[in-house]
């Protein structure tokens, strides 16, 4: 399986897989290079499947990645490193330490989806409402409202992001809202559709499912950070996470929302 990576920071540095939100592609960044360098980190950011140019398997699962990522790696030469999951990318950052615990060194968690239901976080999900029932019983209308978003992205991708900022928080919109940081986000957004949709949307099914794994899999140092003002995944992932994760730490700030680690970057990356 063909996998899209870019590979940024100090060349000998700890090598460090980040996995990037929903929908968003390896183009995703909140620390800048000379911060990467400064913690000696070599920094990989892999597009999951389906985005930029990475393959859409037939078995769509979390072990799978896994299995994907653990022969990546091999073919990379790392033995073992540091994981880091922002939002949507959580849950497979969650499925690599508790499937490659011996490859592991640290999990990290920024503002990361939970499993919910009633044997796990009894929560609504972000997916509450019509969505819910849209993926649950009409999926393909849900890939085409999603075709007709990335149309309208082609047609104008700075009208685009401002439409995604203005469902943001306040106080996220003030940290992305800056032409710099709204071009950095078109061209990730536009590398997370080169393939289409349906991946996106898969990817919703795939949080609603049974995840396949057990929390209790996870045995590796997990540092869990979170903006208590979170109003796109509720900080209630992250709390439960802290708790269902041996030893996990949590960090909550309680000025920020979403996208927290715009912010505290230097010192997420120096707990590592």
């Amino acid at each position: 399986m063909h996998v899209s990576w870019l590979e940024r920071g100090d060349p000998s540095g700890r090598p460090l897989l980040h996995f990037h939100g929903w929908p968003s592609s390896r183009l995703e960044q909140f620390a800048e290079e000379d911060l990467l360098k400064k913690h000696k980190l070599r920094w990989f950011s892999l597009d999951r499947p389906g985005y930029g140019e990475t393959t859409f398997p037939a078995e769509h699962t979390f072990k799978h990645w896994a299995a994907t990522v653990d022969q990546w790696a091999t073919d990379q030469g790392l033995d073992q490193f540091h994981v880091l999951g922002f939002s949507g990318g959580g849950p497979f950052a969650q499925a690599i330490a508790a499937h490659l615990p011996h490859r592991t060194l640290s999990l990290n968690l920024i503002a990361s989806l939970a499993p919910f239901g009633p044997d796990f976080l009894n929560h609504p999900p972000p997916w509450k409402g019509p969505a819910n029932g849209i993926l649950k019983y009409a999926p393909s209308l849900a890939i085409f409202v999603f075709q007709l978003f990335n149309l309208y992205r082609k047609i104008n991708p700075l009208a685009y992001e401002r439409l995604q900022l203005s469902n943001l928080h306040p106080l996220d919109q003030k940290i992305l809202n800056r032409p710099e940081t709204l071009d950095r986000f078109a061209q990730s957004h536009a590398e997370s559709m080169r393939q289409g949709v349906r991946h996106i949307i898969e990817d919703l099914l795939l949080y609603k499912s049974q995840w396949d794994f057990n929390h209790d899999s996870i045995t590796c140092p997990t540092r869990i950070y979170v903006g208590s003002a979170d109003i796109q995944v509720p900080p209630e992932c992250s709390k439960w996470l802290a708790k269902r994760i041996s030893g996990a730490t949590l960090t909550e700030y309680p000025n920020q929302a979403h996208y927290t680690a715009h912010l505290p970057a230097d010192e997420i990356l120096g707990d590592l």
